[in-house]
C-alpha cells in the first residue's frame, strides 16, 4: 500500500513538473508576442527596463564598469564614474573567496519552498548562524533523476555587506544587488542583499503607473460589483476567505512547528553524537575534586551547562580546583559570594561550562 502510494505520488509530480515546464513556455512565448504588439511607450510606462552599472571592491576603494570584463573607472577619482552609478542600478560583485558556496539536491519544489528549506538548513549543516549571514539559492533549470532538482546557496556574512554599504554610501552610492565573480567575471545570478535594502532607479514611475492602474480598475469593478452583489452576500465572501486564511494560517504554523521541532532533534542527535559525558562519571569527578570543607545544596545541568549551589569555607579557591577537573571547560560565579556568619562558610552559586554535553545514560558495558 505504501509503495503504491509513493508510486501515485511520484506521478503526480512528475506530471505538475512538467505541466509547469509548458506552462513557463507557454507564457514566455504569449509574453514576447504581446510585447511586439504593445507600444514602446505603454511598455515603457508599466515595465521598466533595467540598466545596470558594476562595482568591484579593490585595496583602496571600489571600481566601476558598465559591463563585466570592460573598462573600469575608480569610484572615488572619476566624476564619470559616480555619475554612473547615480543614473542606474548598482551592482556590487564580490569574490568567491568572501562567499561560501554550496550544492544539493532536492525533490522538485517551487523557487520559494526550496528557498525557505535551504534558508532553514544553514544552522543545522553549516557553521553559520541565519541571523549573522544573508544567504540566496538558484535552482537549475534542469531537474535531476528521481525528480529531483540541483540546488546552489551562497552564504556572505552580514557584516561584510554591511561594511560594503556603509563605504558605499560615503559615495552617495546605494545598492540594488549583491553577487559573485564567477572564474570568467560575470555574476553568478546571486543577490545576497536583503529585498529590503534593494534600491531601484527606473521603478518609481512604472511602479506609480501600474498603482494608479490597479486602483483605477478596483474602482470600476467596486461600482459594478455594488449593483449586482448586496451588502449581506459580501459579508458571507469576507467570512469564507477569513476562514481559508485562518486555515492557511493554521497550516503553516503547524509547519513551523514542525520544523522547530525536527532541527531541535537533530542538534541534539549531533551534540550526542559527538562525544557526550556520561552524568555518572562527571558526578564522581566532581565528588573528587570539591574540598572537605564544601557542601552542595543543588545541582541542576542541562547538556552543556552544569550549576553547583552550596556553601564553602575555601570559595576563594574552588574555581581553581574545578576549573582543573578533567571535563570542565570553565567555572565562574554567576551570582554574588554571601557569608553566612551562621555557618562560618560563604554560600556560592557557580556555573560551570562542559567540555562536551552531558547525557544521562550510562555507557553500555561490555559483557566479554
Amino acid at each position: 500500500m505504501v509503495d503504491a502510494s509513493e508510486r501515485v505520488g511520484a506521478r503526480r509530480a512528475d506530471l505538475a513538473l512538467g505541466v509547469t515546464l509548458h506552462a513557463r513556455s507557454l507564457l514566455e512565448w504569449w509574453t514576447s508576442t504581446m510585447r511586439t504588439l504593445i507600444p514602446r511607450w505603454l511598455i515603457t510606462a508599466y515595465m521598466p527596463s533595467r540598466r545596470w552599472v558594476f562595482l568591484r571592491e579593490q585595496p583602496h576603494g571600489y571600481l566601476v564598469f558598465e559591463t563585466p570584463g570592460g573598462v573600469t573607472e575608480d569610484l572615488a577619482a572619476s566624476k564619470r564614474a559616480q555619475q554612473l552609478v547615480n543614473s542606474a542600478d548598482a551592482l556590487l560583485i564580490v569574490s568567491q573567496d568572501d562567499v561560501f558556496l554550496r550544492r544539493k539536491t532536492l525533490p522538485a519544489a517551487s523557487a520559494n519552498h526550496v528557498q525557505q528549506v535551504m534558508r532553514l538548513q544553514i544552522p543545522v549543516e553549516t557553521p553559520f548562524d541565519m541571523a549573522e549571514v544573508a544567504s540566496d539559492t538558484l535552482v537549475d533549470s534542469s531537474s535531476g533523476p528521481g525528480n529531483t532538482i540541483q540546488v546552489q546557496q551562497a552564504i556572505i556574512r552580514q557584516d561584510l555587506i554591511d561594511t560594503h554599504r556603509s563605504a558605499l554610501a560615503q559615495h552617495g552610492v546605494s545598492l540594488a544587488r549583491v553577487d559573485i565573480a564567477s572564474p570568467d567575471g560575470t555574476p553568478m545570478g546571486f543577490n545576497l542583499l536583503d529585498s529590503a535594502l534593494r534600491t531601484r532607479m527606473d521603478a518609481t514611475w512604472p511602479q506609480l503607473n501600474r498603482i494608479l492602474t490597479l486602483v483605477a480598475l478596483g474602482l470600476v469593478l467596486a461600482i459594478l460589483a455594488l449593483g449586482w452583489v448586496n451588502r449581506e452576500r459580501q459579508v458571507e465572501a469576507l467570512q469564507t476567505r477569513i476562514s481559508g486564511a485562518e486555515a492557511e494560517a493554521r497550516h503553516v504554523l503547524e509547519l513551523q512547528a514542525r520544523l522547530r521541532r525536527e532541527i531541535g532533534i537533530r542538534k541534539t542527535i549531533a551534540n550526542r553524537m559527538s562525544g557526550p559525558t556520561q552524568f555518572p562519571q562527571l558526578y564522581a569527578s566532581l565528588t573528587e575534586a570539591i574540598p572537605d570543607d564544601t557542601w552542595i545544596e543543588a545541582l541542576t545541568f542541562d547538556e552543556q551547562t552544569l550549576s553547583l549551589i552550596g556553601l564553602s569555607r575555601s570559595s576563594g579557591t574552588i574555581l581553581q580546583t574545578l576549573e582543573d577537573t578533567p571535563g570542565i571547560l570553565s567555572a565562574r560565579f554567576s551570582s554574588p559570594v554571601v557569608s553566612d556568619a551562621r555557618l562560618g562558610a560563604d554560600r556560592f552559586r557557580i556555573e560551570i561550562m562542559l567540555e562536551q554535553p552531558v547525557s544521562l545514560s550510562r555507557p553500555a558495558e561490555d559483557n566479554g
